[in-house]
């Protein structure tokens, strides 16, 4: 008898975007969804990736409260007849560990058949404290986007959170799932164009540890370790990305959610 193979659905979380949307915009420039490339890589493997909608923008509770209505209400969550796992990239990997609280059933059994976090940061994120250190309202980047209407002022305050004492007072300390985490970092000479003009026109200082440009390599440690890739921050979804390498992280995270469906 031939056995029918049930394709797995992992649930995504997008990282921080404090426009609220769930696209990739560089200013005024658009380059689409944030889950797409990731998406496209996975489904060639043998996984669905579905995007947590409506997220928006806010604070970890207030994301973590959108991406839990999302879940819970979505058809596949109800129905249980194929294999769940839950994806965080970057701050969504915050929101995912926090989204988990909320879903244990009453024995504080997950319904996922696996957690994973990729370029998370879990003990805070430097560039949030160098964010706001900074005065960016002065800088030639954020001129620019004030006239276009991107309020830095306003949209700064987002990162408060994220601060590394910030997040260790937000965080669980009593996580007992099981939680693996993939790690990104990148030379700062082969990060995308994109970041290395932030930097420069936000006058920000550059950081002094190994990093994707956003996440410092020794906050996104969480859990067991599934491996390293070069990839920084926009190469990591797709945008900018040298092909093996992203290719190689789709493999890795397939594998994992194949290995873990069958378990």
């Amino acid at each position: 008898m031939t056995q029918v193979v049930t394709r797995p659905l992992a649930y995504y979380i997008r990282g921080l975007n404090t426009s609220g949307s769930d696209r990739i915009r560089l200013g005024i420039i658009d380059l689409g969804p944030m889950h797409r490339a990731l998406e496209k890589n996975l489904q060639e493997k043998g996984v669905e990736l579905r995007l947590v909608k409506g997220l928006d923008v806010g604070t970890l509770s207030e994301m973590t409260d959108r991406a839990t209505d999302f879940i819970v209400n979505d058809p596949d969550y109800q129905r249980r007849e194929r294999p769940l796992h839950l994806i965080g990239h970057s701050a969504g990997g915050l929101v995912a560990r926090l989204a988990l609280k909320k879903l244990l059933d009453p024995t504080r059994t997950s319904p996922f058949c696996s957690h994973l976090t990729l370029a998370t940061p879990h003990h805070g994120a430097n560039l949030a404290t160098r964010i706001l250190n900074t005065q960016l309202e002065a800088a030639p980047l954020f001129k620019i986007l004030r006239v276009i209407g991107y309020d830095i002022a306003e949209r700064k305050k987002r990162f408060h959170e994220y601060v590394p004492t910030q997040i260790a007072s937000t965080m669980p300390t009593d996580d007992s799932h099981a939680w693996h985490s993939i790690l990104c970092s990148s030379p700062q000479n082969k990060w995308s164009w994109p970041l290395r003009l932030a930097y420069r026109l936000g006058q920000l200082a550059r950081p002094e540890s190994a990093s994707d440009g956003i996440v410092q390599l020794d906050s996104q440690r969480y859990g067991r370790t599934l491996g390293h890739f070069e990839l920084d921050h926009l190469a990591q979804v797709g945008i900018f990305a040298n092909r093996k390498e992203f290719d190689r992280l789709g493999q890795t995270i397939a594998d994992f959610i194949h290995s873990e469906s069958r378990k």
